[in-house]
């Protein structure tokens, strides 16, 4: 069946090390939206962040996943808006500052830094991002955020995600990992697979007539719901055992693998 709406992740997936789309990426990509392909950005970034890779890949900049599935923007405005509780935020901001863990929070256009440590630097060079905005706990609760996350070394994520579990649960939230030292936190029915169900369906798209590609544990829901799932050879292992294709790495073009062989060429 031809594939219609083709989704793929961005860090670590469709971007290389250095944080911009593999050039042979981002040209397959385009070879599938002349294909008549929708193609949708799906990330754990908010939507200035997808829609700027977007334009650095020559892609159009909706329709896009973004918040791991919180928001799903579309041409004509929101098609999906899941924001986290306001229990569930205080919950982690508590927890962050009692033991002096980096917090951001994300509304659809900003990025929040609450508590700011060591990581501040590291976390704006990878996303390449303009100074976000500092907000207290208070402030922050009452802008409707997509999510919140923790960050720290990822020998202790873990460990903050037993913490915080059972105080989420209650507040109808639901965590998940992005990259090795990110924990975020997002509405229970947020994840990149129902975003992008929400999507086709709103397209009129089937099941069937879909694809994902990801490589990491925020992909999970997507590559499980798409009709065609891949997972790049950096993935988790996690991803991979769930993949129905694995292909080469982020760094050696991943993606237009996958675009190439896979959807438009339908290798199986």
């Amino acid at each position: 069946m031809r594939t219609r709406l083709l989704a793929t992740d961005l860090d670590g997936t469709l971007l290389t090390a250095k944080r911009i789309p593999h050039p042979a990426s981002a040209h397959a990509l385009k070879r599938a939206v002349q294909a008549g392909i929708t193609v949708v950005l799906a990330s754990g970034r908010i939507y200035p962040g997808v829609r700027k890779i977007a334009a650095e890949a020559g892609l159009p900049t909706h329709p896009a996943i973004c918040s791991n599935g919180s928001h799903v923007a579309g041409d004509a405005g929101d098609i999906l808006a899941l924001t986290l509780s306001s229990e569930a935020f205080e919950a982690v901001a508590r927890y962050a500052l009692d033991n002096d863990i980096h917090l951001n929070a994300y509304t659809r256009e900003h990025v929040l830094f609450i508590h700011e440590t060591h990581w501040a630097d590291e976390y704006l060079r990878r996303t390449r991002l303009e100074p976000p905005l500092r907000a207290t706990v208070a402030e922050a609760a009452e802008l409707g955020l997509m999510k919140a996350m923790l960050i720290d070394h990822p020998s202790r994520i873990a460990h903050h995600r037993r913490k915080l579990q059972a105080d989420l649960a209650s507040a109808g939230a639901r965590p998940t990992e992005s990259e090795p030292e990110y924990l975020e936190f997002m509405d229970q029915f947020a994840n990149k697979g129902n975003a992008l169900r929400t999507l086709a369906e709103s397209l009129g798209f089937r099941r069937e007539e879909t694809a994902a590609i990801g490589d990491y544990l925020n992909d999970i829901e997507m590559i499980e719901w798409a009709g065609i799932s891949g997972a790049v050879a950096n993935a988790a292992p996690e991803l991979i055992a769930r993949a129905r294709h694995v292909v080469g790495s982020n760094e050696d073009g991943g993606v237009a693998e996958f675009v190439d062989s896979v959807i438009l060429n339908g290798r199986e």
